[in-house]
C-alpha cells in the first residue's frame, strides 16, 4: 500500500491574546489486496481542513481571563465496502461485496466547536472554570453502515452528535 499527500499550514502563535492556526492535508491512501487489485483503503478520505483560533480577554487587572476558542473540521467521509442485502438476509448476518472494498465513501465529515473559559490567576493557585461544546449544531457524521437483520435492511451508525461538557480545574 501506499499514503500519498501533502499538507498546509499557516499558524499564528499565541501573542496579543489570541492564536489562529489554519490548516489543510490533501491525501490519497490505497492498498493492493490478495487479488492483485488496487484500491482505496479505509482511511482515503481525501482531505482533511481545521481552523482553529482562540482569544484572551484580561479582565481586572490581568488575573483573571475570559477565554473563547473555536475549532471547525471538514473531511472527506469514511470509505467503506457495501453489503450484499440480499445475502445477508439469506444469511442472517452482514455479507460483504469483498470485489467492492472500500470503493464507497460516506458524506463529508463536518464538525464545529466552541468552548468558553474563565481563569482566575492566584500568587499559589488558579482556577479554570470551563463550558465546551462540541458538534454545536449537531450533524449527523456517518460513522458506519450496517446490516439489521430484525428490520432485514441496512441502517447508518452516526458520530458523536451534539455533546456538551464543562469542568472546574485547580492549578497550583
Amino acid at each position: 500500500g501506499y499514503n500519498h499527500g501533502i499538507e498546509i499550514t499557516v499558524e499564528k502563535f499565541f501573542s496579543k491574546n489570541y492564536y489562529l492556526l489554519n490548516s489543510l492535508s490533501l491525501y490519497d491512501s490505497r492498498y493492493k489486496g490478495s487479488d492483485g487489485i488496487l484500491r482505496h483503503s479505509a482511511f482515503s478520505g481525501g482531505y482533511v481542513y481545521n481552523l482553529l483560533g482562540g482569544i484572551e480577554i484580561p479582565v481586572r487587572k490581568r488575573n483573571q481571563i475570559i477565554g473563547f476558542d473555536l475549532k471547525l473540521t471538514f473531511a472527506g467521509g469514511n470509505r467503506y465496502t457495501p453489503i450484499d442485502l440480499p445475502q445477508s438476509i439469506l444469511h442472517k448476518d452482514a455479507v460483504y461485496i469483498d470485489s467492492l472494498a472500500f470503493s464507497k465513501q460516506f458524506q463529508d465529515y463536518q464538525k464545529i466547536d466552541i468552548k468558553l473559559s474563565y481563569r482566575i490567576n492566584r500568587k499559589k493557585v488558579s482556577h479554570y472554570i470551563y463550558f465546551h461544546v462540541e458538534n454545536i449544531f449537531n450533524h449527523k457524521n456517518v460513522l458506519q453502515q450496517v446490516y439489521n437483520d430484525t428490520k432485514q435492511e441496512m441502517t447508518q451508525e452516526y458520530q458523536l452528535g451534539l455533546f456538551p461538557y464543562g469542568g472546574y480545574r485547580v492549578e497550583f
